[in-house]
């Protein structure tokens, strides 16, 4: 990876192949990080968005991965630092949508939602505070919608694991690593 990072470390993305997820990849090459990035689907956007992060002259790992399996999470994690270094930054953007009110709610989409949202962001802060421990640095940042916070009536996904998300980062130790919430409305938009 580029000689830039070994200075700073890596920065991990999920959910980094489209979207805000892939705004925030391409940015943080921008500021000169090496970035890792994991997508559940769509191997030939994640193509593009290594490609234009080795454009800005920063190395790029990236790998599809289901972030509700903690075992892929840890394969994710492992093949990621033997290859790229030290991860630094968390960056826990990966999130799925099935909202419907609540009447019409199925359990496995219910399951889907949690699982991806709320169970995702524990595996990969799990996985990369061991190393944040040990290295006394590291920042998490979770990103968040609008949705999390003020939800919809009738609709029950969104708000619950986005919320336990913020959640989770306001009862963090604060010497194990920092942690930011993020709203999407105060990202830029992407190209």
């Amino acid at each position: 990876m580029g000689a830039e990072t070994e200075r700073r470390g890596v920065a991990l993305v999920t959910g980094g192949s489209r979207g805000i997820g892939r705004a925030i990849a391409v940015q943080l090459a921008r500021d000169g990080h090496d970035v890792a990035f994991c997508y559940q689907s769509k191997g030939e956007a994640a193509a593009r968005v290594a490609d234009e992060i080795r454009q800005l002259g920063c190395g790029a790992f990236h790998r599809p991965c289901d972030v509700a399996n903690s075992d892929c999470v840890h394969a994710f994690i492992q093949a990621c630092e033997k290859e790229c270094g030290e991860i630094t930054t968390l960056v826990n953007n990966a999130g799925i949508v099935r909202d419907n009110p609540l009447v019409l709610m199925d359990p496995q989409s219910w399951s889907a939602v949690i699982d991806t949202n709320l169970t995702g962001t524990f595996n990969f802060c799990r996985q990369v505070v061991f190393g944040f421990l040990k290295h006394k640095r590291g920042t998490i940042v979770n990103i968040s919608s609008v949705a999390g916070v003020y939800g919809t009536p009738g609709r029950p996904t969104t708000p619950p694991p986005r919320r336990a998300s913020s959640a989770s980062r306001r009862r963090s130790p604060r010497r194990s690593h920092r942690t930011t919430s993020a709203s999407t409305s105060s990202l830029p938009a992407s190209s």
